[in-house]
């Protein structure tokens, strides 16, 4: 994977890293950073997802458990935060549980590392389908650039 030279070298850390987008993001980290730490609680990814190598580790568990966020400290030099409980239709079964698990976990890991001297920078991904258009036959790509409805079919 091409693209990933400005990470040589650099301690690396990927929430939601065992998923399928963290995954590929971490094989191509690999072969750059001095070391990738992925989080990731298990809840829609598999830990087979990850490669065996000597510059990985793995932590199951979650950003919102406070011993896991305990171990993130000011020693990254690039942090992305992929982890997301998704889907639609769960967020509208359980507004509450969408809501602690996106946008709590999120707000409690970037407070966290408000203060981190050494982070270059974060990277926040969220899924598209909060934003993209709702559809099932054609779906489009969904660009920041591209006004977003406001009209919105879950709490997602």
């Amino acid at each position: 994977m091409g693209g990933f030279e400005g990470f040589d070298g650099a301690r690396v850390l990927v929430v939601g890293g065992a998923g399928f987008v963290g995954s590929n993001l971490v094989r191509g980290l690999l072969g750059h950073a001095r070391e990738v730490v992925v989080v990731d609680n298990l809840l829609s990814a598999e830990r087979t997802n990850l490669p065996d190598a000597t510059n990985l580790s793995f932590v199951e568990g979650s950003i919102a458990d406070d011993a896991v966020l305990a171990r993130i400290d000011d020693t990254f030099d690039f942090v992305f935060h992929l982890a997301t409980y998704h889907g639609n239709q769960s967020s509208i079964h359980d507004p509450l549980a969408d809501h602690e698990n996106n946008l709590l976990t999120s707000l409690k890991l970037f407070n966290h590392m408000r203060a981190f001297k050494r982070l270059k920078k974060l990277v926040y991904s969220g899924a598209g389908c909060s934003a993209a258009k709702k559809t099932y036959d054609e779906a489009e790509a969904t660009t920041e650039e591209a006004p977003l409805s406001i009209v919105q079919d879950s709490p997602y």
